[in-house]
């Protein structure tokens, strides 16, 4: 198996432990059981959250710039027309 690191902030890498623990299961299998539930279900995957919701799909077909700076400035020209 490969391993993949993540970046998470750390109120949500703190949960992750938490959850963890409850399920005594690992972040590593949690993790893994949501993508291969997602591979298996092969719907396109909407978050519950009503902001990420709304921003879902919105760069669809767009170039992604690849800095930070960049993808900053593009956000706001886009958002603060």
């Amino acid at each position: 198996m490969k391993k993949l690191t993540l970046s998470l902030d750390e109120e949500t890498i703190e949960f992750a432990h938490k959850l963890a623990k409850e399920k005594n299961d690992s972040i590593s299998n949690m993790v893994g059981d949501f993508f291969r539930d997602m591979h298996k279900n092969r719907k396109e995957y909407v978050p519950d959250h009503p902001v990420v919701r709304e921003l879902y799909g919105s760069f669809k077909g767009a170039t992604v710039p690849k800095d930070k700076k960049a993808m900053r400035e593009a956000l706001l020209q886009r958002y603060l027309k």
